[in-house]
Order: structure tokens, then sequence, then C-alpha cells
């Protein structure tokens, strides 16, 4: 059964990814992170994204990866996770960022059966 969480994909500015079978969040590149998708709860049988964000964390018991809108969510992160995790955003052009998100969305819905735990082969390393 995949639980929210579960299976986990970070889509990053240079059109590489780094996912839960590469390993764990703590292993994850630190910079340049744009879109992290992730499964959801079984029952909802599906995947969703978060983006657009400049940092995001990882808690297991909070469903997996969350954004930070804010420092303060990143500090509160850092006293409440016994084990912190947080990646990264970066800066791009309106238009670059939607060009990106456009392919990176393609590339995710292409892949929903691995998001989904329908086939364990892993998706591309690049997405671009």
């Amino acid at each position: 059964m995949i639980n929210q969480g579960d299976r986990w994909m970070i889509l990053y500015e240079d059109g590489s990814t780094f996912c839960s079978a590469d390993g764990t969040p703590w292993d994850a590149p630190r910079t340049g992170a744009q879109i992290i998708a992730q499964s959801k709860d079984a029952k909802d049988n599906d995947w969703y994204q978060i983006n657009q964000y400049d940092q995001y964390y990882y808690e297991k018991d909070r469903g997996g990866w969350c954004e930070a809108r804010d420092l303060m969510t990143v500090t509160i992160h850092l006293t409440r996770a016994k084990y912190p995790c947080i990646v990264y955003g970066s800066m791009l052009t309106n238009r670059a960022w939607a060009e990106l998100h456009k392919t990176a969305k393609a590339y995710i819905v292409k892949h929903r059966d691995w998001f989904v735990g329908r086939t364990d082969e892993r998706p591309p390393q690049n997405y671009l």
C-alpha cells in the first residue's frame, strides 16, 4: 500500500531529478529544487505536487514533503523535527519557470503509475 509521501520526486532547475528510489530525503541535493511531486494517501490513489516556494521540508509524520512559505516555517521545522531536512528552490524568470513547469508537469503525468505504486520502474532521471 502506498501512503502519502512514500513515493516522492524532486525536480530541479537543471532538469535532473532525485526520488525516493534514489535515497532518503537527507540524501537529496539541497539547492535548485523547483517542484516536488509525491504520492497521496492510498485512498486517493493519486499524486500531487508542490511548487513555487523558496524552501521545502520533509517530515514523515506530516505527510512527507511540505512547502515552507516563509523563514518562520523553516525555523519551526528546525526546532520540531528530530532530524531536520530542508531543500531550497531558486529564482527563475517567469518565462523560464513557466516552460520548466509545463515540461515537469507533463513528465509527472506521464509517470503517474510510479507515483501511485503501479510500477516500480524509476522514471528517467532527467525530465527536460
